[in-house]
């Protein structure tokens, strides 16, 4: 059960590391699940597989923050 995520992005910082989150429709910040962490490479690219806990049937949004909680990418189901 659960869910994998792929994350293909561009423009991250090589020096950070970024964690990625999962949200039900209509949850929020509490109703978070992980799919864990990444690093970009040196030129700031990122192409990961991530695996959840929550299911994708379940899924509403797929986020990611920095080190210090700031939401770098947002995407919506």
């Amino acid at each position: 059960t659960g869910s994998l995520v792929e994350l293909t992005a561009t423009g991250l910082d090589p020096g950070t590391t970024y964690a990625l989150w999962l949200t039900p429709p209509g949850g929020g910040y509490p109703q978070r699940v992980a799919a864990g962490t990444f690093r970009p490479d040196a030129n700031g690219e990122v192409d990961e597989r991530l695996r959840s806990s929550l299911p994708a049937a379940e899924m509403g949004r797929v986020w990611v923050t920095d080190p210090n909680g700031d939401i770098t990418l947002d995407t919506k189901a």
